[in-house]
């Protein structure tokens, strides 16, 4: 298997009922086992680029998308969609089965696992998500964070090469959100995954090993978080929220004290503020 999971050259894409492109000239490549954080506004063309990566749109305009080398297409579909698991902003929408592990099993008997194999993959996805005594609950007595999870799960049973994040924390609140993220973080680490996160939320990036913002079909930056996250004005052009931790360094500078202008994590932020605040 190549070691590119996603290979994008000079995609351009129009809807047949829209004069205007969506998108304009991408050109985007990511390796086996690495994170994607895909960020921009709505309506900037994330969506339609993971659809048609992810072949649910038919590619019928300019420039070539490659899953593992292999051409996304119509003819390629069905080998295609076995390297792909996604995971929607709204759990609710995924659910099929009357209880969590029938739910979880509803993929693989579609694909006809022989039922001793599929046990054991309902089992152990259940296990890696921390939903196994959920099993034979209904899923809608679930939280939300406890749903993405189940959703989750269904995927990591398919054994996918990628998994796709279509907003999928938008809908949990901040706990839940910080809670599921370690967790692909966690899973991505153990079964090499490579996962493509398409998100508005700038505090989602962190974890990334790559990013790309995207704005009025164009992709605008590419880097790693640390890069993307000191660009104030450049993010604010494009509609995206300034990261916490400089909103609070511009305001400390207002009342005279300077910090480093790189990046950090909000814990580093406290802990350079603590310890400044310890020397007066």
């Amino acid at each position: 298997m190549s070691n590119k999971a996603l290979e994008i050259k000079n995609l351009s894409f129009k809807y047949r009922h829209n004069s205007k492109e969506t998108l304009k000239k991408i050109n985007l490549s990511v390796e086996k086992g690495k994170w994607l954080s895909i960020l921009s506004r709505n309506g900037s063309g994330k969506t339609t680029l993971i659809k048609l990566a992810a072949g649910l749109l038919e590619n019928s305009s300019k420039g070539s998308i490659k899953i593992f080398d292999q051409e996304v297409n119509q003819e390629n579909f069905a080998s295609i969609k076995e390297h792909i698991g996604m995971v929607f902003q709204n759990p609710d929408n995924q659910f099929v089965g009357p209880t969590v592990q029938d739910d979880v099993a509803f993929g693989l008997e579609n694909k006809s696992i022989e039922r001793n194999e599929m046990i054991e993959r309902v089992d152990s996805a259940l296990k890696d998500v921390e939903m196994i005594e959920f099993a034979n609950r209904e899923p809608n007595s679930l939280s939300g964070g406890q749903k993405q999870r189940v959703a989750l799960a269904s995927v990591l049973a398919l054994q996918p090469d990628i998994i796709i994040l279509d907003e999928a924390t938008s809908m949990l609140d901040p706990k839940g959100r910080k809670s599921l993220l370690k967790l692909v973080q966690k899973l991505r680490s153990q079964y090499k995954i490579t996962v493509i996160a398409i998100t508005h939320d700038i505090q989602e990036i962190e974890q990334s090993d790559q990013v790309i913002i995207i704005d009025g079909g164009k992709k605008k930056l590419e880097g790693k978080p640390a890069k993307i996250l000191i660009e104030d004005e450049k993010l604010e052009s494009f509609g995206l929220e300034v990261p916490f931790t400089k909103r609070v360094r511009k305001r400390l500078f207002e009342l005279g004290i300077i910090l480093p202008n790189d990046y950090e994590s909000k814990e580093m932020v406290a802990n350079k503020i603590w310890k400044y605040y310890s020397k007066m």
